[in-house]
């Protein structure tokens, strides 16, 4: 049984692999140009503007655009200077990748028209936020397949795939004064660049803060407002890894409008600068 369980995981793990997500929005710097890329790419926009370009097709992207980039073909695209795009993004491969992004086509194009969907964000955004973290090196994220984050793109691309021909919207299931975690991380990350109490956190929950705290502490790791800034640094480690945003750029992004405080604060949680760390992680992608 444990050499089937082995090869039954083995085979799950390479179905799709996860291999960096983002969220982007106001970062008018935001451009990138592949070359000769190795993994699949897929780009919804969710206002603003911007530009994709791929097997010599170049398309305008505005709100509700989907686009997709298949592996080995140069890719280059970026954000409109004047009206910035907001976008949520996921690098993928995988022996099932490129059949997904066939299937998320329209007549085999690389940009179809999506929409807006708010059940669809909320998916996306639990896919960004679920086990969150900052790479030790740049080739950590190609070690170790994860089943469940798998699991989880599989089932945004579904739904993708689904809304392309049909309109599908359900409601989200609302908490019953326990710790919901999903609903947790989802307000975090929507609400990164405000100011987050620990009392919103618990009142969301239906707790008091201390019992909160207790059950916070006991599923996460550590405290409420420790993980806040957490999240903040893994947004604010993507953005210096994936655009050339100014350090006080990225600093306003995660919610600091002192940039001096936000590296300080940076490097004691990450080890080392914003600076530093944008020159030893840079995407070279």
């Amino acid at each position: 049984m444990g050499k089937l369980r082995s090869t039954a995981i083995g085979q799950l793990e390479k179905m799709l692999v996860l291999h960096s997500r983002g969220h982007f929005a106001n970062q008018p710097n935001h451009r990138s140009h592949r070359p000769d890329p190795a993994d699949c790419l897929l780009i919804w926009v969710l206002g603003g503007r911007g530009f994709a370009e791929t097997q010599g097709v170049r398309a305008e992207a505005t709100a509700g655009h989907l686009l997709t980039f298949l592996p080995g073909e140069s890719q280059t695209y970026g954000s409109d200077q004047g009206q910035p795009w907001e976008i949520m993004w996921v690098h993928f491969g995988g022996n099932q990748a490129v059949r997904y992004l066939h299937a998320l086509r329209e007549n085999n194009q690389p940009f179809a028209r999506l929409g807006l969907n708010a059940t669809l964000r909320d998916q996306f955004e639990e896919l960004l936020s679920a086990e969150s973290h900052l790479p030790v090196s740049p080739m950590e994220q190609t070690v170790g397949p994860d089943i469940l984050a798998g699991h989880m793109l599989g089932s945004l691309l579904g739904r993708m795939i689904h809304l392309m021909g049909s309109r599908d919207h359900r409601p989200s299931v609302a908490g019953s004064g326990q710790l919901n975690v999903t609903q947790l991380r989802r307000y975090i990350y929507r609400h990164l660049t405000e100011q987050v109490s620990l009392e919103q956190l618990a009142q969301m929950s239906h707790l008091s803060v201390t019992h909160f705290s207790r059950l916070f502490r006991k599923q996460f790791g550590t405290s409420p407002m420790h993980y806040v800034i957490q999240q903040r640094m893994v947004q604010a480690a993507t953005l210096l890894t994936e655009t050339s945003s100014p350090i006080k750029q990225v600093a306003d992004a995660v919610g600091y409008d002192d940039a001096y405080y936000f590296s300080r604060l940076f490097k004691r949680i990450v080890g080392i600068t914003p600076s530093q760390y944008r020159q030893e992680h840079r995407s070279t992608s």
